[in-house]
């Protein structure tokens, strides 16, 4: 697990430096909560092991199902990643 650690840490090293830096914390914050919900699924997550997925397929699936999940659910509210 150790490992992970490494490897996310830059990851999130940048997103809160980009999130404060926007003075955003709470929304990224939020954001970053929703999409660990979105990811945390084993449906979701054997998808996204599946090496036959592309970088762009899996980006796409986590697109569809973001915006199907926040056209679904007031949690999303205003969130706007700015992108």
């Amino acid at each position: 697990m150790a490992e992970l650690t490494t490897i996310a840490r830059p990851y999130a090293e940048a997103a809160f430096r980009i999130a404060s830096d926007a003075n955003a914390l709470p929304v990224w914050s939020q954001m970053l909560r929703f999409v660990g919900g979105i990811v945390a699924d084993p449906r979701v997550r054997a998808a996204l092991d599946n090496p036959k997925l592309t970088a762009g397929d899996k980006e796409a699936l986590l697109l569809s199902i973001a915006r199907s999940s926040a056209t679904s659910s007031t949690r999303w509210g205003a969130i706007s990643c700015g992108c």
